[in-house]
């Protein structure tokens, strides 16, 4: 299975945010860098990244589009 990074958030409330709404549409996920984010903080090069396979991504995408239009999508 083929994992795919999320946009970042922009901050720790949105990314729960998001976690929930996965949850709740049953698509699962990967937290990267969830140990490091929790010793460091919220710094950018410690975010925590969420992953979701390749067949849920454009779900997800389309969730960050809807819930979150100030986030860039590339």
């Amino acid at each position: 299975m083929t994992l795919k990074s999320l946009p970042q958030m922009q901050n720790s409330y949105q990314l729960a945010i998001l976690k929930s709404i996965l949850d709740d549409e049953e698509i699962p996920y990967f937290v990267r860098n969830e140990n490091l984010s929790a010793a460091y903080g919220f710094i950018p090069d410690f975010q925590e990244e969420l992953q979701v396979s390749e067949e849920n991504y454009d779900r997800a995408i389309e969730i960050i589009k809807k819930g979150f239009p100030e986030i860039t999508i590339e």
